[in-house]
């Protein structure tokens, strides 16, 4: 008999000139090909012209969806810009809209109140303070016993720097050297004040006296003296025009030898008067530095830096700046500058930290950012003042931090380029991320500056004398003190505005150790030493500083509707409150809480959510998919096809429209999609379609409070007859993507009308093997495979032209469940066609990749057909033959269909099916339906389909399974099936690791193997503990024949052949003949097929030939050689054209 032999390829229909125009012909769209791949982080995105003549209509939009491996490559060592990428990935596509709208219904609070988390604010709109307790000494002199003086730097040279108590706080250094001191009589021993004279009177409070011994010639106003001081005067002091004594609480005593420094610093928490003492010229000797303003961010302040003179910023950068960071909040999620580029890609940004702790240096925006991080030390994130210099060149491709002058952290090979179009300090871009602290002296170059020039210049102002001075672009020393404008102190001059919630601070007088400026002169002091009759009172005072206030501000909401804009979220007012909770007061050496003062609140205010509704242009999700797991994966050069009917977009899929590919997998691998507009009329027409909810991206507990996708009253399409609800639904995160989930759309409230498991069996998917988990069941999808779509058909429960409210939600979930969720509602007219059948589909023979399971096959031809007629359909005649047979064989079915309903048919497969093969490449199955219930088809034009296939495997008559179990063999079974379907072997019940070898001679015919594997990890999966197991076929005395993949998941199907359409010998030109056993006893037999046809001769060791009784069937000879003389003999064989000569020992 002749075997039922046949194999199913991709049929894609043939298309014509975008030009067609009569039915049956093809208009073909392109959009993405594979020259677009080009990796990156952004979505696909392109504009598509589609067809839009109103006056043609189409039957159907098929979408041709092809992927590939990144040039037709295989991933052999991971990463994602490698052929196919390693990991799976969402890969969503999207047609938009723009004359329709989508809305989403959110949530903006009615107040937004910085740095308050809580549910009731109670305020004050009095300014509050901490308060910090200090205790002075306050010294009278009742009278002097004996006292010695000792004028130093005598002269009446005016000192305006010592006191400049006009500011809020100062701090001056001045040396005294021991020549000066011994020159002026004093010897070692106590100081017990000194004497200055003041050109005028005034209040200096907070004073102090500090002095130290120092071997040092000279003060350094970049690195002042901070350490040794001993403490001598504190109190506040009157001074008035003339001699004024300062009476030390505590004497210094000095060693004779070495230099002094007298330290003199004042806190005025209101500026007051300059005191200006006599005094004289000298150089090197006195330093003073004031206030130390500095703006704390951290009530949602920020500047927005002006980048005009930031242009000739592109290879290298420089930013620096001081940082105090709120011990009381970070680390949060924070930017304290961020930049952006022209196309809004981030081109600088410091996370100082981020959430998790880590400092992160961002720069350069070409198609990414490059980036170094570290975790940081607590001192190093809050709580105390810390300079940070960020820089990069990218010509070198180094990017380095530094902390306090000292590298901290480097990087190379970081080469993007730099472009700045837009800077915000103390935010991100679009001014989130606020930072939480203080900072001072920005400064931005354009070169990367040395670690020695960032050191030697981070205590001090900048001048023109810095070695990079030309390269400075930006630098805001942040000395104002008041307002919400800082001044650009570089060349270019540019003010940076802020916002209101911005705070001035100054630092304690006591405090100041840094941006001292060199002076000229210093004061004549007469230290004094003497016996004393005094009174030393301490005296507890409080030093104030003002607590950041609250940013309230209050928004309403404007509506949009009618409109693809959202609503305005615009704010009414915006005030600075204070928070009503009790003052505090501090220790101030210390920092203990002593005491709190009550406050008492004025008002509270409970924020509230606002319900408005933001709008987009309609997005409709044509098709959800998740890409493959890449490591080990071919695709081949042509890559994967599938075919995916779009018919339902069709009003949408007119005229140029923004398509986008999104959610991560979108350059995973090469596409190719294409729409293919079959001109004609459809079994009815789509009148329209829309999307429920905007298709989003949430976590479950959004999804069921209806926080997203809440219940949503719909209009129902007045012009349409019948409707349908598609959704789409994957579930991801760790429970959501592992556990299957309930789902549900209810209408109009009560029972929910579909309810079904969002759950997909991944280990029959026919993209295998992958890399990664892909056998692993999933929420609605598998790795490789387009998502379930689930098609609800509505029209009995709702009337055209009626309101419905329609709720899409599921029933619980738990941990990390987040769902990619996808409802639209398609709306349809009336059946355009009364009497008609089509055929829509080839499941076998076919090259459909949704089909390549169960393909190649050789027998028993599956279609599927449905009724395109309102009248219900009872019967057909099916047509179909391959290639271009001019015998088409004929079926007639059966059945009962009402409109649109699809049935599966099974044709038989007669012998003569198969007589127009075109050996073993490729031909083409076509079917064909017509005659409905005896009458006439309607329409013609979705009558035929057609695929192409390919043959199956052509195996050696002759052959053994070979089949090694792994540590598993209780979950493996195999068998073999003739073209009947009579089952020739089966086999279970086997032994771990043992190898089983199964030897058939088979006739003439189709036939199938299959295996199957209960865990539904095959026999060789990684991620499991089963070991490695194998399956192939041998050919009997020769090599493999058939190696199966050992990771097919669940089942592997092969269909093969015996010699049809050619002999396997015939096919491979190998011709095998086995002599068995050799060396022989009493006889040895020759095996090939057909063997009785070869001529042979048995040669003994003199060339003489030997005749020997023989037994011949048709593929074995068996010579007797009990009669022979033992030696060695040659059979020559004269088989099949070819002459073979085979060695045989008789003993």
């Amino acid at each position: 008999m002749k075997a039922n032999f046949l194999v199913a390829a991709l049929a894609l229909f043939c298309a014509t000139s975008t030009f067609a125009q009569q039915p049956g012909d093809t208009i073909t769209v392109d959009s993405w090909n594979w020259s677009q791949t080009n990796f990156g982080s952004g979505i696909r995105d392109t504009m598509v012209t589609f067809p839009d003549d109103p006056t043609v209509t189409y039957e159907k939009v098929l979408m041709s969806y092809n992927m590939r491996c990144k040039g037709g490559g295989v991933n052999t060592g991971g990463g994602n810009n490698v052929a196919c990428g390693e990991w799976d990935y969402s890969c969503n596509t999207y047609v938009h809209d723009s004359s329709r709208v989508d809305s989403l219904v959110s949530t903006h609070p009615d107040y937004i109140i910085s740095d308050f988390s809580g549910t009731t604010y109670s305020y004050t709109t009095q300014p509050l303070f901490d308060f910090y307790q200090y205790t002075q000494q306050n010294v009278v002199v009742n009278n002097i016993v004996s006292e010695s003086q000792y004028a130093l730097a005598s002269g009446t040279v005016p000192v305006p720097n010592a006191l400049a108590g006009a500011n809020n706080s100062g701090k001056a250094q001045f040396m005294y050297t021991a020549a000066e001191l011994t020159g002026a009589g004093f010897a070692a021993g106590n100081i017990d004040g000194f004497l200055v004279n003041a050109v005028n009177g005034g209040q200096v409070n907070f004073m102090r006296v500090n002095i130290k011994e120092t071997a040092a010639a000279n003060l350094d106003p970049a690195n002042p003296e901070t350490t040794g001081f001993t403490e001598v005067f504190f109190s506040d002091f009157a001074f008035v025009g003339g001699q004024n004594r300062i009476q030390f609480h505590t004497p210094f005593t000095w060693n004779g030898t070495d230099n002094i420094i007298i330290e003199m610093s004042f806190t005025n928490t209101v500026g007051a008067t300059d005191i200006v003492l006599d005094g004289s010229a000298a150089s090197g000797m006195a330093i003073h530095g004031n206030n130390g303003y500095n703006v704390d961010l951290t009530g949602n302040g920020h500047f927005d830096i002006p980048v005009s003179a930031m242009a000739s910023i592109s290879d290298e950068i420089t930013v620096s700046f001081w940082a105090y960071g709120n011990e009381n909040i970070l680390p949060v999620n924070t930017s304290i500058v961020e930049a952006t580029g022209a196309g809004g890609e981030r081109d600088v940004n410091i996370h100082l930290p981020w959430s998790n702790g880590q400092l992160y240096w961002d720069c350069g925006g070409d198609g990414g950012y490059d980036r170094v991080n570290q975790p940081m030390t607590a001192n190093e994130m809050a709580g105390e003042w810390n300079h940070w210099a960020f820089t990069k060149n990218a010509t070198t491709g180094v990017m380095e931090v530094y902390h306090n002058g000292t590298l901290w952290l480097s990087g190379t090979g970081k080469t993007r380029p730099i472009d700045i179009a837009q800077m915000v300090l103390g935010k991100n871009w679009n001014y989130g991320n606020n930072w939480k602290g203080k900072v001072d002296e920005f400064r931005v170059w354009n070169k990367a500056l040395t670690g020695t020039d960032i050191q030697n210049w981070m205590n001090i102002p900048l001048d023109n004398t810095h070695p990079e001075y030309g390269s400075l672009v930006a630098y805001y020393n942040m000395d104002e003190g008041t307002g919400t404008s800082i001044n650009d102190n570089s060349v270019n001059a540019l003010t940076a505005d802020g916002n209101s919630s911005v705070v001035w601070n100054f630092e304690r007088g006591k405090d100041l150790d840094k941006f001292f400026v060199a002076d000229g002169e210093r004061p004549a002091v007469t230290l004094v030493q003497g016996t004393y009759n005094t009174t030393v009172t301490p005296t507890d005072v409080l030093d104030s500083i003002l607590l950041i206030p609250n940013s309230v501000t209050k928004y309403t909401v404007v509506s949009n509707a009618g409109t693809v804009m959202d609503d305005d979220i615009n704010p009414v007012s915006t005030v600075s409150y204070w928070e009503a909770v009790p003052e505090n007061i501090y220790d101030g050496v210390t920092g203990t809480l002593l005491s709190t003062i009550p406050v008492t609140a004025e008002g509270l205010i409970t924020p509230v959510d606002m319900d408005y509704w933001r709008r987009w242009p309609m997005k409709f999700e044509i098709m959800s998919f998740v890409t493959p797991y890449g490591i080990g994966l071919n695709l081949g050069p042509d890559g994967k096809t599938w075919i995916f009917d779009v018919t339902d977009f069709l009003p949408i899929l007119t005229g140029p429209k923004r398509m986008t590919m999104e959610r991560g997998g979108q350059h995973q691998e090469d596409m190719d999609i294409k729409f293919h507009f079959i001109v004609g009329t459809p079994a009815r027409d789509v009148v329209d379609i829309q999307s429920l909810w905007r298709t989003e991206s949430r976590p479950y507990t959004t999804i069921v409070s209806d926080q997203y996708f809440p219940p949503r009253d719909v209009v129902m399409n007045l012009d349409a007859t019948a409707y349908k609800v598609r959704t789409a639904i994957t579930g991801h995160g760790q429970e959501g993507e592992f556990i299957p989930r309930e789902h549900f759309v209810d209408i109009d409230g009560g029972a929910n009308e579909f309810q079904w498991q969002v759950w997909t069996e991944c280990a029959e998917n026919p993209i295998y093997p992958q890399g990664g988990t892909w056998i692993y069941d999933r929420a609605g999808w598998c790795p490789g495979a387009p998502t379930d779509l689930n098609e609800f058909d509505i029209t009995s429960m709702v009337t055209p032209g009626a309101t419905h409210n329609f709720d899409y939600g599921m029933t619980g979930a738990s941990g990390t469940s987040n769902y990619i969720v996808n409802n639209q509602l398609v709306s349809y007219g009336d059946p355009n066609h009364t009497l008609d059948a089509s055929v829509v589909d080839i499941i076998n023979p076919t090259n459909y990749v949704e089909y390549e399971r169960t393909n190649a096959i050789c027998n028993t031809p599956i279609i599927e057909i449905q009724n395109t007629g309102s009248t219900t359909l009872t019967s057909a005649t099916i047509e179909y033959w391959i290639n271009g047979s001019s015998s088409p064989q004929t079926y007639t079915w059966n059945g009962s269909l009402e409109f649109l309903e699809k049935a599966m048919v099974e044709l038989p497969t007669p012998a003569a099916l198969w007589n127009d093969l075109t050996g073993t490449g490729t031909s083409t199955f076509y079917a064909s339906v017509s005659a409905p219930n005896g009458g006439t088809d309607e329409y013609v034009h979705n009558n035929t389909y057609k695929t192409d296939f390919v043959v199956p495997d052509v195996v050696p008559s002759h052959f053994w399974i070979e089949f090694r179990t792994n540590s598993a063999a209780s979950e493996s079974s195999y068998e073999l099936l003739d073209d009947a379907g009579n089952q020739l072997l089966f086999r279970n019940g086997m032994t771990n690791n043992t190898t089983y070898r199964d030897t058939f001679q088979l006739g003439y015919g189709c036939y199938q193997f299959n295996i199957y594997d209960g865990g539904d990890d095959g026999i060789d999966f990684w991620a499991n503990n089963d070991g490695t197991g194998f399956a192939r076929f041998r050919q009997v005395g020769a090599g493999v024949v058939k190696t199966f993949e050992g990771d097919f998941g669940g089942s592997l199907q092969y269909n093969f052949t015996i010699d049809f359409p050619l002999s396997y010998e015939e096919l491979y030109d190998t011709y095998v003949v086995e002599l068995y056993p050799n060396p022989a006893s009493d006889k040895f037999v020759l095996a090939a097929g057909s063997i009785s046809e070869a001529k042979i001769e048995l040669i003994n060791q003199l060339g003489q030939a030997v005749e020997v009784p023989m037994n011949t069937t048709l593929d074995e000879i068996t010579f007797d050689t009990s009669q022979l003389p033992s030696g060695i003999y040659l059979v020559k064989i004269s088989y099949r054209g070819k002459l073979i000569t085979k060695k045989v020992i008789v003993e």
